[in-house]
């Protein structure tokens, strides 16, 4: 649904993923499509990128977007809303809610042009508020590679905790890398907000 509640298109009638569509000040969250793989590539198969994501290969190729799109618009993660992050028209980077029936896990990624704008605080806050609020979520995981302090600071401003640590696979690094893990409350959520 748009953020006035109406569905957007299938991915058989028009290459576009089924999901919400979300609006901020400079940003549109918006379900994946076909046209998004080109950037998606570009991005991603920086390792500066990469390496901060678990399930991110490196190098990421044509093959991999097309794969992960293939999934997407095929209704492949049905407890997952992933959402692309565009920017003036165009991909900047991606973020998601897995796991919805069970602990909801933030993950979020951005190209580097788009770094060091605020654009990703302002997404994360977005689907918070659609998660909590729309789909009464009552809380959300996430967290970071240890090292990822930009990431952290997005974590906090929206009022996630640290909760502990534990040993994730990088794909991209091909190594167990320490991960600082986070958790948000909607209580919380809603008193950070005021």
């Amino acid at each position: 649904m748009n953020g006035s509640g109406q569905a957007v298109g299938k991915a058989a009638s028009g290459g576009i993923a089924a999901g919400p569509v979300l609006e901020t000040a400079r940003l549109r969250l918006r379900p994946y499509g076909w046209d998004d793989a080109p950037a998606m590539t570009a991005f991603l198969a920086d390792f500066e990128v990469a390496r901060w994501l678990a399930l991110v290969p490196h190098p990421y190729g044509p093959e991999h977007a097309r794969s992960f799109l293939e999934k997407t618009l095929g209704g492949g993660f049905p407890d997952k809303l992933g959402l692309a992050i565009e920017v003036d028209g165009r991909l900047a980077g991606g973020i998601a809610l897995a796991g919805l029936s069970a602990l909801p896990m933030l993950g979020y990624w951005l190209g580097p042009p788009h770094w060091g704008r605020g654009l990703m605080t302002e997404a994360v806050a977005a689907v918070l508020a659609h998660g909590f609020g729309t789909l009464g979520l009552t809380r959300v995981g996430s967290g970071i590679f240890a090292g990822n302090e930009a990431s952290l600071a997005i974590q906090r401003r929206a009022g996630f905790e640290v909760v502990g640590q534990s040993e994730v696979f990088s794909l991209a690094r091909n190594t167990t890398v320490t991960h600082i893990d986070t958790r948000l409350t909607r209580r919380r959520w809603q008193e950070t907000k005021r």
